[in-house]
């Protein structure tokens, strides 16, 4: 693991701007904030144990990709290697296999009390467990495969001992929900430190 010191980098990306620009652009914009995170920290492999469908890597796809979830959908990005497990079972998997990756992705689907559109993102209405139950699994199992960063996708920062956050993205987005309460979320990569107390 690789400690990075130095103060907490912020931006914020709007989604219509995004989109403005044609193509995988407008198609993917949150695949362009996990394009410039990995490019900026130089991150090359990944485990992401919630992959869905594996939107986050149509723009930029790591040299290696291993994928957790507990339904295997129709791909977008096909993955190097793909686990049909919960982020429970893949932590108990875990323990006697060796992986190594520089970052664990976790994308917690469902935060609020809405329903996403049945017909292109009926798969985010699927949760094993709470989102923050699904963080901490992720990091967990970043500390079980020694994984320099974690990057959450959630609506707050949540404190993960021995990590800490190097990179905020503020992602303002339109939603087609009902109630879907604030319209923007944050991508936190969290960069271990063993220094950082429990």
């Amino acid at each position: 693991m690789m400690a990075v010191s130095g103060p907490l980098i912020v931006e914020e990306f709007i989604q219509h701007r995004i989109q403005s620009h044609s193509g995988i652009y407008n198609r993917y914009p949150v695949a362009v904030i996990i394009a410039r995170i990995f490019r900026m920290f130089n991150i090359n492999s990944v485990l992401d144990i919630t992959y869905g469908k594996g939107r986050f890597y149509k723009i930029y796809r790591p040299s290696k990709l291993i994928a957790a979830d507990p339904i295997k959908r129709e791909w977008l990005v096909k993955p190097d290697s793909f686990y049909n497990y919960n982020c429970f079972k893949m932590y108990e998997f875990l323990k006697n296999q060796k992986i190594n990756v520089d970052c664990i992705v976790v994308d917690p689907p469902k935060w609020g009390d809405y329903n996403y559109n049945k017909f292109s993102r009926q798969e985010f209405n699927y949760i094993e467990g709470t989102p923050e139950q699904i963080i901490w699994y992720g990091y967990k199992i970043a500390k079980l495969v020694n994984a320099a960063y974690i990057l959450v996708h959630y609506n707050k920062i949540i404190k993960l001992p021995y990590y800490g956050p190097v990179y905020l993205a503020k992602f303002y987005w339109r939603t087609r929900y009902a109630n879907a309460g604030n319209k923007y979320s944050l991508f936190i990569l969290y960069n271990y430190d063993g220094r950082r107390q429990k």
